[in-house]
This record gives structure tokens, C-alpha cells and sequence, in this order.
């Protein structure tokens, strides 16, 4: 990556051990596409409704030659689950990315 991973969190207290789990899943996502130029994740915390409780929301933007790719996971109670499902879509996305442009 030619910039440096900018990780961003959102109505959350910094946490060491969650940026140490953002840094292993990029650093996985890097190995997929040496050609990804940077990359930018937001691990937040929505405001609390009244039903749902506590949420957390994961958005992944990637920089691509020409291209940008910006996954969201929507609010889900648990950040384990939603990290999960934000950087299993980023996977599926950048490995068509990868497919894409090798056929191209």
C-alpha cells in the first residue's frame, strides 16, 4: 500500500486491540492486491435507540488504481460480527476486483 492505513473510530474509545485486529484483517486483504494505494476503515458506534441498545458499524474504503471500494456493514450488536461481515465482503469484492482486471 503506498499510503499508510488511516483507522478512524467513531463515538468509540481508541483501543489498541482493535486496531491490532484491523491491521492483521488489511494486512490479509493487502496480500489479495498489490496494488491497493490506501486504505481507510471506520469502526463506530451508531447513536443507542431505545430497542436496539448498543450497535457497532464497520465501513472499509480501499483505493484502487481507478478505482475506489467502499464496504459498510450495517449496525449489528456485536463488533466482532460486524467486523466479520465487513472484511468477508471486502474479500469477495477485491478478489472479483483482482479477477476483473487480470481478464481485462
Amino acid at each position: 500500500m503506498d499510503k499508510p492505513l488511516r483507522i478512524t473510530f467513531d463515538n468509540l474509545p481508541h483501543s489498541e486491540a482493535i486496531e491490532a485486529n484491523v491491521r492483521s484483517r488489511m494486512a490479509r486483504l493487502d496480500a489479495l492486491c498489490e496494488r491497493m494505494t490506501g486504505a481507510r476503515v471506520v469502526v463506530g458506534s451508531p447513536h443507542r435507540g431505545q430497542t436496539k441498545g448498543k450497535t457497532y458499524a464497520v465501513r472499509i474504503e480501499l483505493a484502487l488504481p481507478g478505482h475506489d471500494l467502499v464496504v459498510s456493514r450495517e449496525p449489528v450488536g456485536d463488533l466482532h460480527e460486524a467486523m466479520t461481515g465487513a472484511f468477508a465482503t471486502a474479500r469477495r469484492r477485491l478478489r472479483g476486483f483482482v479477477e476483473r482486471s487480470r481478464g481485462a
